[in-house]
């Protein structure tokens, strides 16, 4: 285990926070899906069943039976399992995920020479959401979610909240979804109080087909707004289609220190969809490379 990566571990204890608050469960502040993250991370305004992780009125979008996973080899050691799936039920769309960030083979030292022993360090959210039409246009969800951080002998516990809205063509061709995300507590971690990365997104795309090419084009805008006095981060994302068989996708984002951009590609075939994303990191962190696979009845 280098050093780079004990450094990810104090990280992930402390926040990514830019600013000296603390943060716990700050996992939550990475995307899913390989689809969203290749779009600038912009997930808000997704029709699959990824888009309740960052949205839960996304739920309402469609209809169908899903089913999701996706690996994220993310940077160094760390990696993340993400497992979703989605059914229609009394008429009322439900999701279930589960996301989990590991770093493996973490060695410990009391003194110069050979390790002693290794551990492993976890961080978990199950989710539940739900979400219901208001009318033909506007939609609303939330979701509970149950929190878990374990490093070594430590352990930190919790639970949070996430709401939705998304209104569909408030303009032809245009969408506008808002998220409230991460609203809970988390227990103390080594005695010391820690915070949810709570945050506020308001999001809009804008789609252009091109029918006498079989091609569709999509450009989505997004602002993310941690409570912890971070600096607005502004996401932007586009997508190109042709077919509805195969996509090109690619994504800027503004605000963060060790990460600007990203870029992905898609198959669709019948009811089977693959999705890939790329998003490097600066300071020698490595590169995030995302495989999503889902399927749906």
């Amino acid at each position: 285990m280098n050093k780079i990566a004990i450094m990810l571990i104090l990280s992930f204890a402390v926040g990514f926070s830019q600013t000296n608050i603390n943060s716990g469960a700050s996992f939550l502040k990475v995307g899913v899906g390989a689809k969203n993250i290749s779009t600038g991370d912009v997930g808000i305004l997704t029709s699959d069943v990824t888009g309740a992780y960052y949205n839960p009125a996304t739920l309402t979008l469609n209809t169908q039976t899903e089913f999701h996973f996706t690996h994220n080899s993310w940077m160094n050691d760390v990696t993340n399992q993400y497992f979703a799936t989605k059914f229609i039920l009394w008429q009322i769309p439900f999701a279930f995920s589960i996301s989990n960030f590991r770093i493996d083979d973490i060695e410990v030292y009391t003194n110069p020479g050979e390790p002693e022993a290794t551990f492993r360090a976890n961080y978990l959210a199950a989710n539940f959401s739900t979400a219901i039409k208001i009318s033909e246009k506007l939609s609303v969800g939330s979701t509970i979610k149950y929190l878990y951080e374990g490093i070594y002998t430590n352990e930190a516990t919790g639970y949070g909240f996430d709401f939705g809205g998304y209104y569909s063509n408030i303009f032809e061709n245009v969408n506008l979804a808002f998220s409230l995300q991460n609203l809970g507590s988390i227990s103390e971690f080594r005695a010391e109080k820690i915070e949810l990365p709570t945050s506020v997104s308001f999001g809009a795309d804008y789609q252009i087909p091109f029918e006498e090419f079989k091609l569709d084009s999509k450009f989505i805008l997004a602002t993310k707004q941690y409570f912890n006095n971070e600096p607005t981060h502004f996401h932007f994302g586009t997508e190109f289609a042709y077919d509805n068989l195969f996509f090109i996708r690619g994504g800027y984002f503004t605000g963060y220190e060790a990460k600007s951009y990203s870029a992905g590609i898609g198959l669709n075939w019948k009811n089977i969809q693959f999705d890939y994303a790329y998003s490097p990191f600066d300071y020698s962190l490595g590169n995030s490379h995302i495989i999503s696979f889902s399927y749906s009845l």
